[in-house]
């Protein structure tokens, strides 16, 4: 990944029942089926590690349902469930559809300023 500059680089390979996970961090091995931070995947909201696959840093999380919420989401009205990660740096809030599709993001980034992704 390049990062305004600072370039990262992950490697990960499954080793028997382990994840074999190596970057500038060093090498780990990690147990069980390991999930990254893939917004796109609801299972994360199951987790209570995450591996960054920026940094190869296993991370603990906390997530906690902040209740349901309006989205106008492809011209359409439409209920989403809203989550927040804890844990990493910043704090990040996911909104799921009812059919557990990924529909927006938002988390605080240098400066002070917000980053939000969402389906329009």
């Amino acid at each position: 990944t390049d990062d305004d500059g600072e370039m990262f680089a992950v490697e990960a390979a499954r080793d028997g029942e382990h994840l074999a996970v190596k970057s500038a961090r060093g090498k780990t091995s990690l147990a069980g089926c390991v999930v990254t931070f893939a917004y796109w995947n609801a299972e994360i909201l199951r987790q209570s590690r995450l591996l960054n696959s920026q940094t190869g840093e296993y991370e603990a999380v906390q997530i906690a349902a902040l209740g349901d919420e309006r989205l106008i989401v492809r011209g359409a009205v439409v209920m989403a469930s809203h989550y927040r990660i804890s844990g990493p740096r910043n704090p990040i809030d996911l909104w799921y559809g009812a059919d557990r599709e990924w529909v927006a993001l938002e988390s605080a980034v240098a400066g002070g300023r917000r980053l939000r992704y969402q389906i329009k």
